[in-house]
């Protein structure tokens, strides 16, 4: 089989075609961006073997798909083992008990008692008529089997399902695709140091042509294949770390004692005798800005920064206070066509059991999580309200009369953006546009919507009277 040819892609603007919204794959024509010279098809600009890997898995990819019969019978799995038709790893296509996802476990036996696999055969094919094409993949085939060989038990090794490999197709996540084939589609890998861009293939049946550049809003807009790793809480066997938010419902109702504040307040009538419990009852991703190229889930860790951690009096009769940040919840995660779509999403989360008068304002900080990132951290300011008392003791006070500073690490993750809530402010826009001018309907009461970064929230207080 002639090693086809791979013609660079020069984009003349690229701005320009990121902001093209496309219904379908036939709104794409790379013949009216331009193509030039000639590209090897195994150069990449990773250093990594891995990455070389994995660029070499999205060219192997492309053409397999490049057969019908191949590519009805990938987009027909997907459809059995994923809820969106959007996700299949290659252990499953290749029919091996390993390196599948735990949905897919179930689903194994139908597969095997195929009598044919055509993505199997196809694979193996390829790999062996062009195997200049594959320089990284045939390294790996041959260190896998060398291990085989030594081993006192007979293993059938590839590095496909070995390393965990998946094949994720977010235009068919995000747009919710029914046909069961593509004519023309583009191929690439996930990005492995959480760069929102990354270089990858078209395909249109005849020509393989190189794509310099690609990001989150093009593969969600132009049929596409992303070669990635199957995350931890997909694979079986894996330890999840993170919870999985859902599109929000109707979100369920809170069975309390204390009494839902469906308008807004004076947070002065509000002292810190009595008690305001706030909650995040669903947030709002919009869009995939904050995602690493070809990810499956945008994951997060939300933190509030306070004073509450100490207060030192000094000899001056001065106060020194401390101030400490809390995690808001667990890590959580949320598919990627819920961030693309920005659909509410059930988030049912405490951000305060007792925003009390004297947390005259607080931090709310968001840091996205990558596994291959290293700790970020941030450090912002929260403001008290503290007053002496008759007694030489110390009393809330409405009003801000001191600062402090929280420091906010986290680690595997990318800070994100931070808002400092004034306690006045949000009591007082419970419901109502207020400043942002957006509301959610919740139960009938229209809650004032608040922004941290792309992050879309609304509050909702409960009210104890304990006087």
């Amino acid at each position: 089989m002639k090693t086809k040819s791979i013609k660079l892609l020069v984009f003349g603007i690229a701005l320009s075609l990121f902001n093209v919204s496309c219904s379908s794959e036939m709104d794409t024509n790379p013949e009216n961006l331009g193509a030039t010279s000639n590209l090897k098809t195994t150069s990449t600009s990773k250093s990594s073997k891995k990455a070389k890997f994995k660029k070499e898995t999205s060219l192997l990819i492309g053409r397999l798909l490049s057969k019908k019969e191949v590519r009805d019978e990938v987009l027909s799995e997907m459809k059995k083992v994923s809820p969106d038709g959007e996700v299949i790893s290659f252990g499953y296509l290749l029919g091996k008990n390993k390196g599948i996802r735990k949905n897919e476990k179930g689903k194994l036996t139908s597969k095997l008692s195929k009598k044919s696999n055509l993505f199997s055969q196809s694979l193996a094919k390829e790999l062996e008529e062009n195997k200049e094409d594959y320089v990284a993949i045939r390294e790996l085939i041959s260190k896998k089997n060398k291990v085989a060989s030594t081993s006192r038990y007979s293993i059938e090794e590839d590095p496909f399902s070995g390393e965990n490999l998946q094949l994720y197709s977010p235009y068919n996540e995000v747009n919710g695709y029914s046909a069961t084939s593509y004519d023309r589609y583009y191929t690439s890998e996930e990005t492995e140091d959480g760069s929102p861009t990354n270089s990858g293939y078209y395909f249109n049946g005849f020509d393989e042509t190189y794509i310099p550049s690609m990001d989150n809003n093009f593969i969600d807009s132009h049929p596409s294949f992303i070669i990635s790793t199957i995350d931890d809480c997909d694979l079986e066997g894996g330890v999840c770390t993170t919870i999985e938010l859902l599109a929000a419902g109707v979100p369920p109702p809170l069975i309390t004692a204390p009494v839902l504040l469906t308008y807004s307040v004076d947070h002065n009538n509000i002292p810190d005798a009595d008690i305001v419990s706030s909650r995040i009852p669903m947030l709002k991703i919009n869009g995939t800005d904050w995602m690493e190229f070809g990810g499956t889930h945008q994951k997060m860790r939300i933190f509030r920064g306070s004073y509450e951690g100490g207060m030192t009096q000094n000899a001056d009769g001065t106060i020194s206070v401390t101030g400490l940040k809390y995690q808001i919840g667990e890590d959580f995660r949320t598919k990627r066509r819920n961030a693309r779509k920005s659909n509410w999403i059930t988030f049912n989360t405490e951000f305060d059991p007792d925003w009390n008068q004297s947390e005259n304002t607080q931090q709310l900080v968001i840091f996205s999580l990558h596994k291959w990132r290293g700790s970020d951290e941030i450090s912002a300011g929260v403001k008290y309200g503290l007053k002496k008392n008759d007694k030489g003791g110390w009393d809330s006070a409405p009003e801000a009369t001191g600062a402090a500073s929280v420091k906010f690490t986290s680690g595997s993750s990318i800070f994100r953006a931070n808002s400092e809530l004034p306690r006045r402010q949000v009591l007082s826009t419970i419901t109502g546009d207020g400043s942002t001018g957006k509301t959610y309907s919740d139960g009938g009461v229209l809650y004032n919507v608040k922004s941290v970064g792309i992050v879309d929230y609304y509050y909702k207080h409960w009210y104890t009277d304990l006087q």
